[in-house]
């Protein structure tokens, strides 16, 4: 903070001087060259910390502040991964009601339970069936699993099979 207040001081210095000096030279030539060579001198002053870079002014990211940085990005990526996480199960189960709708399963009789593998996502689907459906069951099951790729259970009225 010492190192932005010197600076400052030093812009103010040389604006004070320049006005000074000006007032105090008489109307000539001289005067031109004096206002080219104090506009240049503020100038090299005014652009010093960025030419030559200030050791009091630290830009880069503080020692303090890398934790903070790091625990928030990782919230933001487990954000992230949770809504993708839960778009792709969503994905599966319409296509398991679509597959149903196919295949004139009535989607209001069925219950889908999606078993995550960690987070590798879906590892098995457990579908509960009315029991009308029962007769179909190997079709069912292996359309379903066909079009996943993932193991399906299928069950009808509590009665696993």
């Amino acid at each position: 903070m010492g190192a932005l207040r010197d600076w400052a001081f030093a812009v103010c210095a040389a604006m004070a001087a320049g006005g000074i000096f000006r007032m105090a030279l008489p109307k000539s030539n001289m005067q031109k060259i004096f206002g080219v060579t104090c506009s240049a001198f503020f100038l090299c002053v005014l652009l010093s910390p960025a030419v030559f870079g200030v050791p009091g002014i630290e830009l880069g990211t503080g020692g303090e502040l890398m934790p903070d940085i790091q625990s928030r990005a990782q919230a933001l990526t487990d954000t992230a991964n949770s809504q993708a996480g839960r778009a792709g199960l969503e994905g599966v189960e319409k296509i398991i009601r679509e597959k149903l709708s196919q295949m004139g399963i009535n989607g209001g009789d069925t219950t889908i339970n999606i078993i995550t593998n960690g987070q590798h996502g879906p590892g098995r689907v457990d579908i509960t069936l009315d029991a009308s459906h029962e007769g179909s069951h190997d079709h069912i099951r292996t359309e379903l699993a066909n079009a996943l790729g993932l193991e399906v259970r299928i069950g009808y009225e509590g009665n696993d099979r």
